[in-house]
């Protein structure tokens, strides 16, 4: 393939005869509009010197082009980082357990509250301060509550995806509080329901939007 700098050389030899001749400048900036070739050498010298002034200025422009991309803003990176710098934060009402009791709902945020601490494990919710026991829907209901943790319950299974927690045996109800107030149970998953967002920080589950 001919490059640009080629192409006006090999349309410079057309202008020159073989001895002595009148040529005119293809590109104003480049050369002389007219300018006069009496020796083979000198042609060969111009055409030389053209191929050398194409070459730096395609050097140049390069060099140019980097430059300029150096001071641009890098916003890929630059939005990873904004994300990884704001870490989710807990809410203020949390998923609780009445301590001693298999009851379940939202209280305010308490790190001394025994019920507060969950344990997530594969798809079982348990209680970190009693491992023995975990979140558990009633099923076929929409009870949640805690029980003695059983492999063979359908209802100790949740999936955990986004901002919502699902029963993974029946995925189209999900986690709920009854909104502005302290009662939880499960309802068919929406996602426009504020009272079924939740952030797993730590150990605390909370409301994200409240």
């Amino acid at each position: 393939m001919m490059t640009r700098s080629h192409e006006y050389v090999s349309r410079l030899h057309w202008f020159a005869n073989d001895r002595c001749s009148n040529w005119h400048a293809l590109e104003p900036e480049l050369l002389k509009p007219t300018t006069v070739v009496c020796d083979p050498h000198d042609l060969q010298r111009e055409r030389n010197r053209l191929v050398m002034v194409f070459a730096l200025r395609k050097t140049l422009a390069v060099a140019a082009l980097a430059l300029t991309a150096s001071f641009l803003p890098a916003v890929g990176a630059g939005a990873a980082d904004t994300a990884q710098a704001g870490p989710r934060t807990p809410g203020l009402y949390c998923l609780a357990n009445t301590w001693n009791t298999p009851n379940i709902g939202t209280k305010p945020c308490n790190p001394s509250d025994l019920g507060q601490h969950w344990t997530l494990s594969g798809e079982q919710i348990s209680l970190s301060n009693a491992r023995g026991y975990c979140l558990a829907n009633t099923w076929g209901t929409q009870t949640v509550s805690v029980k003695p943790c059983d492999p063979n319950d359908q209802g100790q299974y949740w999936t955990v995806s986004g901002q919502q927690i699902t029963l993974t045996f029946a995925p189209a109800h999900c986690l709920a509080n009854v909104w502005q107030s302290p009662s939880v149970g499960t309802r068919p998953c929406n996602a426009a329901d504020p009272g079924q967002h939740w952030v797993v920080f730590d150990d605390q589950i909370s409301l994200a939007l409240a």
